[in-house]
């Protein structure tokens, strides 16, 4: 992850925790890119990446936690 951030896919949303925190207090930040249930989360040169069941790809830009990219419609022989 990005400086001991974890990601964790819950719903359709992505939570991100600080593993060098115990507690409630870890959850730093929830971001929320789709309406459809997320399966997948990878880290990669800065960027979170997060992709589900509405066949997309959301990249996600940890500084503000925004989307800075999407691809739609991904099939299988597409990934």
């Amino acid at each position: 992850g990005v400086d001991g951030l974890v990601a964790l896919a819950e719903g359709h949303q992505v939570s991100l925790w600080d593993a060098r925190v115990s507690g409630r207090t870890a959850c730093v930040a929830r971001v929320s890119g789709s309406l459809a249930t997320l399966y997948a989360l990878g880290w990669g040169k800065g960027t979170l990446a997060a992709g589900g069941a509405d066949r997309s790809i959301y990249v996600f830009e940890p500084r503000k936690w925004s989307i800075c990219g999407r691809a739609m419609a991904i099939g299988k022989a597409e990934i």
